[in-house]
């Protein structure tokens, strides 16, 4: 059952600070409008927390099926774009494409492993963030002198980062466009991000897509990543809802180390996401460096 936060206009409080009040209340926001008075409304469903959430390497690499079989034998995610978004029965949104664009305005934190990326000391670093959103990855990475080269699906979202580049007098080359269809330069970049983007991608266009990445590296360049799993125990309301956004979770995390061994990448490096929705799906992060 879905329930609708109210934070008044006059609030002060950020979105981080009403995200993680509503996380400890036991709730997930699924995206935010703002109402005739210009309060922002929150719909949010429950999830249950568990008692303890550790990020956990992942280290096992034996597999009980083929890698490969498995992602072209994913079964349909049932997401249709075009479909209308309803939660017990009151529509939500008009499509589940606008859904995603609104849920991914909302959408600015920056990943633990971006966190870790050190100052750029070479000359003309570049880094290319896929699925950038709003930008939250990329503005850390300017903090921190690389170069950004950022793509991402909706325009609308875009022109969000571009209004934040300017106030604060940032610059990146910001390009609305497919993942799946936007060509790469090779050997281009010293870093990829691809940030909860890859299990919004088909199965079948999954390999093609990281292979365009390992072109796009440098030697030894760095790819920095995340693929949704199952969890044994989900909380099946928001493993569906992620489901019928077109989220693909995976059943098998040793699927990480073959998907980029096999495709030209070394010294990968896997951890499990802690976060509120742990118990939902698993997220495993990782790292790997293009081999020569």
């Amino acid at each position: 059952m879905s329930h609708i936060f109210t934070v008044p206009n006059s609030s002060n409080l950020s979105e981080f600070e009403i995200t993680h009040t509503l996380g400890e209340e036991g709730y997930h926001p699924i995206f935010a409008q703002r109402d005739q008075d210009n309060n922002i409304r929150y719909t949010t469903i429950p999830f249950d927390i568990p008692p303890c959430l550790q990020r956990i390497p992942v280290e096992i690499k034996e597999m009980n099926s083929d890698y490969l079989d498995q992602v072209i034998s994913l079964e349909s995610n049932s997401y249709h774009s075009a479909a209308p978004f309803l939660i017990d029965g009151k529509l939500m949104s008009t499509s589940i494409e606008t859904l995603k664009e609104n849920m991914a305005k909302e959408c600015g934190g920056v990943s633990r492993l971006v966190k870790e990326i050190p100052m750029c000391e070479k000359e003309g670093g570049v880094i290319l963030d896929l699925g950038s959103g709003v930008g939250g990855n990329a503005l850390h990475c300017l903090e921190k002198n690389w170069k950004i080269v950022a793509i991402d699906q909706y325009e609308s979202v875009l022109n969000i980062f571009k209004k934040i580049l300017f106030c604060r007098g940032q610059n990146a080359t910001v390009i609305h466009g497919d993942i799946n269809k936007e060509p790469f330069s090779d050997e281009a970049f010293d870093k990829v991000l691809i940030i909860d983007v890859l299990s919004y991608i088909q199965p079948t266009d999954l390999i093609s897509v990281i292979q365009k990445i390992h072109a796009a590296l440098i030697e030894d360049g760095e790819i920095i990543g995340s693929l949704f799993f199952e969890n044994s125990c989900p909380n099946q309301m928001i493993s569906k809802f992620m489901r019928h956004i077109g989220a693909s979770l995976y059943s098998d995390e040793a699927i990480i180390y073959p998907l980029l061994e096999m495709n030209g990448f070394k010294e990968v490096k896997a951890f499990r996401r802690d976060g509120m929705c742990a118990d939902s799906f698993v997220a495993i992060e990782f790292t790997a460096k293009k081999a020569s």
